[in-house]
């Protein structure tokens, strides 16, 4: 029962009547609608009745009041967005009935019709919103959303056209209706002295669907059919193009809805994934199956949170069991039946005995006869106790009068224990209670009864439930507890994994779903469901942001934990706005409201198992639970308000907390963002990208660096945003080349900061800068040629100034066109010129347009074109010295990289094979895909040369097309020299002759020629190995 209810009642002084109200499933909502005689037949007597009544009506007020002193303030009445589920009635031919009848049996006609729908809505707990003329408009999901708010909407549909069609007027034909139904997000204005009115596309999606329907039917919307379960029994009808909407919008039309033994079977979607990470669970639950075989009864408590697999634990371990060795009876809870009595068992007896909305008495009759016959052998005791319980009217004889209403409990307490006991005699029973958190105190009272008197009955009953239900029975002797966690990183993503059939979801969006759906299988299944239909083949980094929205199938659930909350909607929306982890000082400053108030809030949502608390230094901070939690808070917000609570938090983030902006600057221009603050957000972000830069953490710095680019774009001043440009992309060149280096987005960002240094430049800097940007892509492509002809610009300009830096740069890239020329004397000459001018740079200066020190990279270059050029072995030993103590991982890792080159060269396989593995511990841990490409090529050949030539040709072949995705060439022709002598050591020499051929017609050859040599020597090889072997 929610905390607004307790909280009421004891401000007021009704506690006492608590568990009348709990009985009757009536909720803090539900209140103002309460009447006198609701009132008298919950048994409060005429003084209490008057004073609850009197409380009722200032019930807006006492709100007020309540959470003002418990919570800091009142009630918002702002606009909200809700995920809503409509209902459109609207009454067939009413024009013509007008015309037809008189005035008063008309009114008296569609009075009675109104008054069907009406208490179809309220038994199905749906919010009644207006009455438009013939028309009705009813909300499911509003005040409060349950996680079956479509289904409910569907079953009130059904039932309204079931009842209208025994409703006629005089002499006439039965009316009919036409029904539609449609969900989505839609805003809730609460203007005062106006209902509820739920503004958005899926108000006019229900109209027009219920326009196009057949008459005496209910039509949903697709949206609304992806929530119903598989006992909804749905035809399509199709495609429909309505005016105003831009796409057909498919509608179905509702035939029937089963009962569903379990809620989990009926919402299964798709195929069934794997379990995973729960062998442990498993094992203890068979073994505590195996003690039931010995008479002696168990019962499992399995708890947690929603979507964590309880259900599908018991499923399994009902599969492990074979049928013919046991018996199963399911019992299921649902929300909005805690006050119904037995309801699990009615909808379980109901569902056993195949017995239908559509059966008369007789049938429904004939059919509870026939199951009870088949579980007992005492059926006639047992025939008008269910018949009773199942509100089936029973002939007028003696022994069928009605017994009072505990009798009857009684009664059919003992006959359940009676049928358990005989049937345990046929074959033991495993009995499943599910979602016990919606248990009705008379179904929970009967599982206290069968764990006292089913002790040496072979019976194991499972039952399920979330954390915010306490088991009376949890700690008894036979009583096993099991708290489900979340899984593992490496679970999810076999989830993941298993779900790839047609299409295989890019890594980087994968780490994004397991990280947002944080080990919740159900959560996680959705969403790669949901990537699955939204993802299409382009993968850009907008569709990943639009598959990663809340998925529609999750939002009912999501919201209402957030519904049955005492804690105003407006305080838990402030918490998601500020971020998954939450400081508590802030909130008084973006709130408004006490230190005192806003810790009671907190700890309030930590006990509703929302937030966790953690120890933080000498104070505390709150986490929400799960991100899509704090993402279901925060959309309940129009954009307008959470526009204005961003700039708010970011104004409190610099005035309040200034250590927190230099510490973790990204959350600050996280909020200018999203406060539409565009040039505080660049400048932000960029902040963020230095900072994360100076930590080593390139791949942030160049997704902050993306933000700040995007944030640029939207500054209106176009020459100021061209500057600010340019010096985001300086630092984008920079991280790009550490991390992605020889990728397409890092030519994109060349090209563009050419054209904006050629617009824009003034000093001798950035002319130099610009030609550097401009080798690179030459060099990337293999354009050796006008490679050298920029490498002569930007000595004419490093000329011009007597910076050693632009001096030293040159001459590292003459050296590196003239090794790609195979001109290795003249490459020599320039890397030892480098090197001379690098003993007086220090390296900031390098990085300034140079991803790498080009001290250990052209230390290792020269050694690559010595042997290249004669031959000599290098001195290893001597070679890592002079760049083992480089402290800059890319750096580090390039010049590894190419001293793996130069002693392949040399035909030093072991020496290749350690080289590569230092250069790749360097690549897996800061993610350099370059040259993770390039020393899988080299360490394929030392495998293949090493006595696994099919090993080493599996990873070559992966290296080079890794290689070829970074967009890079200047390598291919190496690698595929090097491919070929894998096939020699494989004895494929006709595959190598074909390999070294493709090598010799490939255009690169013109211009890159540095393994000409090597090409010749491993074509010279493979002759011989086949002229030998011939």
């Amino acid at each position: 029962m929610g905390g607004g209810l307790d909280e009421w009642l004891e401000i007021h002084g009704f506690v006492e009547y608590r568990r009348a109200l709990e009985e009757h499933d009536i909720r803090f909502i539900d209140l103002p609608l309460l009447t006198e005689e609701d009132l008298k037949e919950l048994g409060l007597p005429i003084g209490p009745r008057r004073r609850f009544l009197a409380a009722i009506k200032t019930m807006s007020a006492d709100l007020q009041v309540a959470q003002a002193s418990r919570f800091g303030g009142p009630a918002s009445k702002q606009p909200e967005i809700r995920h809503l589920t409509l209902m459109f009635v609207d009454l067939v031919g009413s024009t013509q009935l007008s015309d037809e009848l008189d005035i008063e049996t008309y009114r008296d006609l569609v009075h009675e019709y109104q008054t069907i729908c009406s208490n179809a809505v309220r038994r199905h707990h749906g919010h009644l919103a207006q009455f438009q003329g013939d028309g009705v408009i009813a909300y499911f999901g509003y005040p409060s959303a349950e996680e079956d708010d479509a289904e409910r909407a569907v079953l009130t549909g059904l039932e309204i056209c079931t009842v209208i069609s025994h409703l006629s007027a005089p002499g006439r034909e039965p009316i009919k209706v036409r029904i539609g139904i449609a969900t989505g997000d839609i805003v809730i204005d609460l203007r005062e002295g106006h209902n509820a009115l739920a503004l958005g596309e899926a108000p006019n999606l229900a109209s027009r669907i219920q326009a196009v329907t057949q008459p005496g039917t209910v039509a949903v919307s697709d949206d609304t059919k992806a929530l119903l379960g598989a006992n909804f029994e749905c035809e399509m009808n199709g495609d429909y193009e309505f005016k105003g909407f831009s796409d057909p919008v498919r509608i179905w039309t509702v035939r029937d809805a089963s009962v569903p033994e379990l809620r989990f079977e009926s919402r299964r979607r798709g195929k069934t994934t794997p379990i995973v990470g729960r062998e442990g669970e498993l094992l203890l639950m068979e073994s505590r199956w195996h003690s039931t075989l010995r008479n002696s009864s168990q019962f499992i408590a399995l708890c947690g949170e929603a979507g964590i697999g309880k259900s599908r634990l018991a499923e399994e371990l009902s599969a492990r069991i074979p049928r013919e060795d046991r018996l199963k009876l399911s019992f299921q809870c649902l929300p909005n039946h805690g006050g119904s009595a037995f309801h699990p068992v009615i909808a379980a007896v109901n569902h056993a005995a195949r017995i239908t909305r559509t059966d008369d008495t007789d049938e429904r009759l004939r059919k509870l006869r026939r199951l009870l016959s088949a579980w007992t052998d005492k059926s006639d005791t047992a025939f008008p106790v269910f018949a009773r319980l199942l509100s089936i009217p029973l002939s007028p004889e003696p022994e069928h009068q009605e017994v009072p209403p505990e009798q009857l409990k009684e009664q059919f307490q003992d006959v359940m224990v009676g049928i358990l006991r005989e049937l345990a005699t046929k074959k033991p029973l495993l009995i499943l209670f599910e979602d016990l958190h919606w248990v009705d105190p008379s179904t929970e009272d009967l599982i206290d009864l069968f764990i006292e008197v089913l002790r040496d009955t072979p019976v194991l009953i499972i039952c399920t439930f979330r954390p915010s239900y306490q088991p009376r029975w949890q700690g008894l002797a036979r009583v096993t507890s099991l708290t489900i966690s979340r899984l593992e990183d490496r679970h999810s993503r076999q989830i993941v994994h298993s779900m790839n059939e047609q299409q295989s979801i890019p890594p980087e969006l994968e780490a994004q779903i397991i990280a947002k759906t944080d080990g919740v299988p159900l959560f996680l299944e959705e969403m790669t469901r949901m990537i699955h239909q939204r993802l299409d083949a382009a993968h850009t980094r907008a569709t990943f942001g639009n598959a990663l929205a809340l998925p529609e199938t999750l939002k009912d659930l999501l919201r209402a934990r957030i519904d049955n909350l005492a804690t105003p909607h407006d305080f838990v929306s402030v918490c998601a706005a500020i971020g998954r982890s939450i400081i508590p000082a802030m909130l008084p400053a973006v709130t408004g409201k006490s230190a005192e108030t806003i810790k009671r809030l907190l700890d309030h949502l930590t006990e509703a198992q929302i937030l966790t608390r953690r120890p933080v230094g000498d104070g505390t901070s709150y986490h929400f639970r799960h991100a899509l939690i704090q993402e279901a808070a925060y959309e309940l917000m129009l954009p307008s308000r959470a526009r204005k609570l961003h700039q708010r938090i970011a104004e409190t983030i610099v005035n309040d907390f200034p250590d927190l902006a230099a510490r973790m600057p990204e959350q600050l221009a996280h909020h200018y963002s999203l406060s539409n603050m565009p040039e505080n957000a660049r400048d932000a972000w960029r902040e963020a990208a230095e900072h994360a830069a100076r930590q080593f953490a390139t791949e942030e710095t160049i997704n902050h660096l993306r933000a700040a680019l995007a944030e640029n774009a939207k500054v209106g001043d176009v020459a100021a945003r061209d500057v600010q440009e340019l010096a985001i992309r300086r630092l984008l060149n920079v991280a790009l080349n550490t991390h992605a280096f020889g990728s397409q987005e890092i030519r994109e960002n060349r090209d563009r900061l050419h054209q904006l240094l050629d617009k824009t430049s003034a000093s001798v800097q950035d002319k130099f800068l610009a030609k550097v940007v401009q080798y690179g892509t030459q060099l990337m492509l293999g354009e050796i040629d006008n490679g050298l002809k920029i490498c002569r610009e930007m000595q004419e300009i490093a000329g011009l100034t007597s910076d050693p830096t632009m001096a030293a740069i040159s001459a590292h890239s003459m050296g590196m066109t003239r090794f790609m020329s195979a001109s290795f004397d003249d490459a020599i000459s320039c890397f030892d010129e480098a090197l001379r001018l690098r003993e007086y740079i220090a390296p900031d200066d390098i990085f300034a347009f140079y991803a790498a020190d080009i001290r250990p990279v052209d230390i290792a270059m020269k050694a690559w074109a010595v042997v290249c050029r004669s031959g000599e072995h290098p001195e290893l030993e001597g070679l890592l010295a002079a760049v083992g103590e480089e402290p800059h991982d890319f750096s580090h890792c390039y010049a590894l990289s190419i001293l793996a080159a130069t002693h392949q060269v040399a035909g030093d396989v072991e020496a290749v094979m350690d080289l590569c593995a230092k250069a790749q511990e360097i690549s897996d841990k800061r993610k350099f895909q370059y040259w993770s490409a390039w020393n899988a090529i080299l360490h394929g050949w030392a495998i293949a040369r090493s006595g696994d030539p099919s090993a080493g040709i599996s990873e070559l072949s992966r290296g080079i097309e890794d290689y070829l995705a970074t967009g890079s060439t200047q390598m291919t022709l190496y690698a595929r020299t090097l491919l070929a002598d894998a096939w020699r050591a494989a004895g494929d020499f006709e595959t190598g002759l074909a390999t070294i051929e493709a090598v010799r017609e490939d255009p690169l050859s013109r211009s890159i020629r540095y393994q000409s040599v090597l090409t010749e020597s491993v074509e010279a090889a493979l002759i011989a190995a086949k002229s030998s072997y011939k």
